[in-house]
């Protein structure tokens, strides 16, 4: 079963209709769309990491009872250019790009921006508008009916097209139908820059920023009534390792280093003013965040946590044939943290950890940046 994580999909689905097991309530109708890896070779070439796979959009119709499905690839410029030449053109997470350049090439490539369509992990839908995502900036839109590719967003607002960065899952507020997120430049210092996505237009428009020692990886945030809230985990990336990584033959993820010795810092931004207030705690790795919300003056976070990002590492494709997915591997632990507060004095965070269905609560000290 393991090995369905990594084979590759060969063929694009016209509408078909689902074997269903049990019965679907008549009340449950709409459309799910999903975005994912699902191509890892191109030739004889062997994409290396799951993160690599080129994207392939599905969608899931739900009516009277009844599922369809169709999926395509998507046309992004890293999926069309690597097809069309037979082997793989771009730079991606875990993999070397363009066996066949030049010294000449790769040198000079050093003073171009790194880029990344190949937008393989999730979806963002803005007003009648739908796009297809990664951890990089750019946003490859496509037909939400068909599923064709219309193409890059190309974004006219001040950030243009110069930030490298921005996370895979953006924020969502159904309320003021606001979406948030972050786009970081990386550069000698980490440069985070908070914006809101305008509706349907993509307009990115910032309410806040953040300047670090170091650019870090970031995947997802979390949203309060009052607070984005933006965690800088000790993932950092060597700018000089990413500038000179084709030249060095180095993929994106051999240029990311883990200092544990910094901890992770909550960044808890206002959402008007653009204020930021700092937690710092203890260093981990995650991915994703569970929920978030305010109980008075107090702000509260679930995570899910790994000790390390060696999760990482393991999802190179070799790693996966050979071991597959063992469980208890990566464990992730649960945890809330809470009681981020708006005084003026040392806070700390009452630590929940949710293993099976033991609970068993900590008391950790938070430091206030």
């Amino acid at each position: 079963m393991d090995s369905l994580i990594y084979k590759s999909v060969e063929k694009e689905t016209s509408n078909c209709n689902l074997e269903i097991q049990g019965q679907i309530p008549e009340w449950l109708s709409g459309d799910l769309i999903r975005n994912g890896p699902a191509k890892f070779e191109v030739g004889a070439y062997k994409l290396n990491h799951w993160f690599d796979g080129y994207s392939m959009i599905h969608k899931f119709s739900i009516q009277n009872g009844k599922v369809s499905y169709k999926s395509k690839f998507l046309q992004s410029k890293d999926y069309i250019r690597s097809t069309s030449a037979n082997y793989i053109k771009n730079r991606s997470w875990g993999t070397v790009a363009d066996p066949c350049a030049s010294i000449f090439n790769k040198f000079f490539s050093a003073f171009s921006k790194p880029e990344a369509s190949n937008a393989s992990v999730s979806i963002l839908k803005n007003g009648n508008r739908i796009a297809a995502v990664s951890d990089f900036s750019s946003m490859v839109e496509f037909d939400f009916n068909t599923l064709e590719t219309k193409g890059d967003i190309k974004f006219s607002d001040q950030f243009g097209n110069d930030y490298m960065f921005s996370a895979a899952h953006s924020c969502y507020d159904p309320e003021t139908k606001e979406i948030y997120n972050c786009l970081g430049k990386p550069g000698p210092k980490g440069n985070f820059s908070f914006v809101k996505i305008s509706e349907s237009t993509f307009e990115r428009k910032p309410f806040g920023s953040l300047s670090a020692p170091k650019h870090t990886y970031f995947h997802s945030y979390a949203l309060t009534k009052n607070y984005f809230i933006f965690l800088e985990q000790p993932l950092e990336l060597n700018i000089w390792q990413l500038m000179f990584s084709r030249f060095l033959n180095r993929p994106y993820e051999a240029c990311y280093h883990w200092k544990p010795e910094n901890g992770t810092k909550f960044h808890l931004v206002n959402r008007i003013t653009g204020e930021v207030k700092t937690f710092k705690s203890s260093a981990f790795f995650f991915f994703h965040t569970v929920n978030a919300f305010e109980e008075g003056d107090e702000v509260l976070i679930d995570l899910c946590l790994y000790k390390d990002p060696s999760v990482i590492k393991d999802l190179y494709l070799d790693k996966l044939k050979q071991n597959g997915l063992k469980k208890g591997k990566h464990e992730f632990t649960l945890q809330s943290y809470n009681k981020f507060t708006n005084r003026n004095s040392r806070s700390y965070s009452a630590l929940r950890r949710l293993s099976g269905s033991a609970f068993l609560q900590h008391e950790k000290v938070m430091q206030i940046l």
